[in-house]
């Protein structure tokens, strides 16, 4: 069953425009994530043919520490360190973030009872994540991110070194930001690291960005950045690498996950507000995607 594709509307007084890259002109409406929700349907069916397409594989075999926490009568400490899409953004705020739809999954596929500290800050990238936990917080220089920053990174200091496991799920912003994956790569080892120097049975899930509208860049005064100028699945190969380096870590794939079901859908479909934020549907894929890793 292919998604239609969403309606396309001029500029709206309060919303954030961007522009079309490529070929097509005009611009569309981001912010403003009601208007787009207007225009969507969700539609629940019972599948009655096999799924060819991608199935995220279990790992759950390399998740020794998280294992033998998760099942009936366990206790599961969870931390989760993302952006705004792990704050939740994209939501119509009708149904809970996929944080916490996945440690809610996680509670009713196992029987454990998972207590969830969620650490994500909108607007972060690996880099500055990065200097929060060496120690380098005066390297931040967006207010908004920062005073954000101080108060996760505070609950992250007081949880990690009970934590059975972390997701660290980043990247979207290092695009925007023009950061090579090797650099990208360098940033999220040092957080590994801060982690496992914490607590080195921690379990670690690093999680691969979301493919965000490349059809669209920013185009405010303030920001001429485009919003994808590195290819977010070289970050997806970058996470991959670490597989074979660490033990008691995985990669959960959303990204290429994801790359299957936009064989069916389009672009829009999954994006809340025509920018880089998961709308409902994409949010609910996100915490399958994670949970079918980790268990």
């Amino acid at each position: 069953m292919n998604g239609g594709i969403l309606p396309v509307h001029g500029e709206r007084n309060g919303s954030e425009t961007l522009e079309k890259s490529g070929g097509d002109e005009g611009k569309a409406p981001t912010v403003d994530k009601t208007v787009l929700y207007g225009y969507r349907y969700v539609v629940t069916y019972i599948r009655t043919e096999v799924y060819e397409g991608n199935v995220v594989p279990s790992k759950a075999d390399k998740l020794t520490n998280f294992s033998e926490k998760a099942k009936e009568g366990g206790t599961v400490e969870m931390l989760y360190v993302g952006d705004s899409i792990g704050e939740g953004a994209g939501g119509s705020g009708s149904f809970s973030d996929l944080a916490t739809m996945t440690a809610r999954g996680i509670e009713e596929r196992t029987g454990a009872t998972v207590n969830l500290t969620n650490c994500s800050v909108g607007g972060i990238d690996s880099q500055e994540y990065m200097y929060a936990v060496n120690g380098q917080m005066d390297m931040v220089n967006h207010p908004n991110i920062m005073a954000n920053l101080q108060n996760k990174y505070a609950m992250m200091e007081r949880k990690k070194a009970y934590a059975d496991i972390v997701f660290i799920a980043l990247g979207t912003n290092d695009s925007s930001a023009d950061r090579s994956a090797s650099v990208y790569g360098i940033n999220i080892e040092v957080m590994i690291d801060y982690f496992r120097a914490a607590n080195p049975d921690v379990s670690v899930v690093l999680v691969s960005p979301m493919e965000i509208n490349e059809k669209i860049r920013r185009n405010l005064e303030t920001d001429k950045r485009d919003l994808r100028i590195h290819d977010l699945a070289e970050y997806a190969e970058t996470l991959a690498s670490f597989e074979d380096r660490y033990e008691n870590l995985v990669l959960a794939d959303v990204h290429t996950a994801q790359a299957s079901v936009l064989e069916r859908k389009y672009t829009e479909d999954v994006i809340a507000d025509n920018l880089n934020h998961p709308s409902d549907y994409m949010s609910r894929l996100y915490a399958q995607f994670l949970i079918a890793t980790i268990l």
